[in-house]
């Protein structure tokens, strides 16, 4: 049995934090020193206070801005969320904690997301137009012949989404990796085993993008490849397999996504709860 340093609680000998009070089981006596003195004195340092609080408005802003995503109030949440993060990465990277350097590089490659989302949205309209064009004349709906400068226009426009949809998972990939970082020391560091799930919810979280895009980017190559059949129904119906499965892929995204912000910053909020009791 693992005895808590800090409450003194039986844990089996496989954990790594305790189940009664979240602290980690391995730690400095220093360490086990300082939490007893925020517990007893009901407080703890005013600049930490003030970064997590900032890191957790910018979690909560994020999870609601997730909820809504498909709506514009959801979008304007979430770009009021990362504005919030890049605040509070630098509050969190200023403090005296291991975590710093990490917050720091949060800070850095959400500003850098940010602007390529930017850029995505142009180059994602003219690539959804220049697409939507090449589909409806490549099934002639409009009674007119394929042209080879359709063709030449669709496949462009492929290869152009295709680069930046790279160039962009790449960017949150990174952006994410340093947050999983930033979240998984700062979780050692305070005995938060949420923020440290939060960290893990978030690996998770970029294999299953990593599989949407890829996903997406094969759904709008066979879409081209199909749609040049002339057997429609069939094209119709392979169309809405490819989509189908790829909606599952963004479901479990969607939800692994929701349980990390959830995660971390109800793990903030308990870490209030038990040192401050008043969050």
């Amino acid at each position: 049995m693992k005895i808590c340093p800090v409450c003194g609680f039986q844990n089996s000998d496989d954990s790594t934090f305790c189940s009664k009070c979240g602290s980690l089981l391995d730690q400095s006596s220093a360490s086990v020193e300082r939490i007893k003195s925020q517990q007893n004195n009901g407080n703890f340092d005013p600049t930490l206070k003030d970064g997590l609080y900032s890191l957790r408005g910018a979690l909560y802003m994020l999870f609601l801005g997730t909820i809504l995503t498909l709506i514009v109030v959801g979008l304007i949440l979430l770009l009021i969320g990362l504005v919030r993060l890049i605040n509070a990465s630098e509050k969190m990277g200023g403090l005296n904690i291991k975590a710093a350097e990490s917050f720091k590089k949060v800070r850095k490659w959400v500003i850098i997301s940010l602007i390529t989302g930017i850029v995505g949205i142009f180059v994602g309209t003219i690539s959804v137009i220049y697409l939507l064009g090449y589909t409806l004349r490549s099934l002639n709906l409009f009674g007119s012949a394929q042209s080879s400068s359709v063709v030449l226009d669709g496949k462009v426009a492929i290869v152009v989404l295709a680069i930046y949809s790279f160039i962009n998972l790449a960017v949150i990939i990174k952006t994410l990796l340093y947050l999983n970082d930033a979240f998984v020391a700062l979780g050692n560091e305070l005995s938060l085993i949420d923020l440290v799930n939060a960290g893990k919810y978030l690996k998770y979280y970029i294999i299953a993008i990593v599989i949407s895009t890829i996903s997406s980017l094969a759904n709008l190559s066979v879409n081209a490849i199909l749609s040049t059949t002339p057997n429609v129904p069939n094209y119709l119906y392979q169309l809405s397999l490819v989509t189908g499965l790829l909606l599952v892929v963004d479901i479990v995204a969607f939800v692994i996504l929701l349980l990390a912000l959830y995660t971390g910053y109800s793990g903030i909020d308990s870490y209030f709860y038990r040192h401050t009791q008043n969050f």
